[in-house]
């Protein structure tokens, strides 16, 4: 079922579509339309958008004219589809099986989540649990690209349910999941193993 203020009018899809290509200058006007068409949208879900670390009005208003009604998908894997953060196999028939990040889906909503990831690891930025996760997964031994491929993916799926049941993130919740020590502070992970 649809709710009525989720539809959103054709103008402002093609507005967060193609805020990309604005050139530099007009890019900070865009930014105030942003907030204009952010309010179209139901305020549950942006709030649920605004309560996670490093979240823009840009960053909401991609996601949100990417994302649509949440209602729509049944899974994390079909958002991570839509919005071109899923694996693909890249293989013949005489070659080892590898792994890349598929080709279709939202570029815009790729590149935002790829700078998300990015944004959320820097040590500028306050501890998260998401910088706990990719310290862990590069103490493992994965490879900083690879790592940031699986944050992104975290994101999402975080992300999505948050917007499924419509509840704000919990840094703390999300960090006790994780098996962190202290969720706001920056802990150790914990040996799982």
């Amino acid at each position: 079922m649809l709710r009525a203020s989720t539809q959103v009018n054709r103008d402002d899809k093609w507005w967060g579509a193609n805020l990309d290509s604005l050139p530099s200058p007009e890019r900070g006007d865009a930014v105030k339309v942003d907030g204009q068409v952010l309010e179209k949208w139901p305020p549950q879900d942006r709030a649920v958008l605004a309560s996670f670390p490093a979240m823009t009005i840009m960053r909401q208003a991609v996601l949100l004219a990417s994302i649509g009604d949440i209602a729509c998908f049944r899974n994390d894997r079909q958002l991570r589809k839509l919005l071109g953060w899923y694996p693909e196999a890249r293989e013949s028939g005489s070659s080892i099986s590898r792994h890349r990040l598929g080709l279709s889906g939202n570029r815009m909503a790729r590149r935002e989540l790829w700078l998300w990831a990015w944004e959320l690891i820097t040590p500028s930025r306050k501890a998260t649990p998401f910088r706990d996760y990719y310290r862990r997964l590069r103490e493992r031994g994965m490879a900083g690209r690879v790592a940031m491929g699986h944050l992104a993916g975290k994101l999402i799926s975080v992300l999505f349910h948050c917007l499924r049941s419509g509840t704000p993130y919990d840094p703390q919740r999300h960090a006790r999941d994780l098996g962190t020590v202290d969720a706001c502070g920056g802990g150790e992970a914990l040996d799982l193993s």
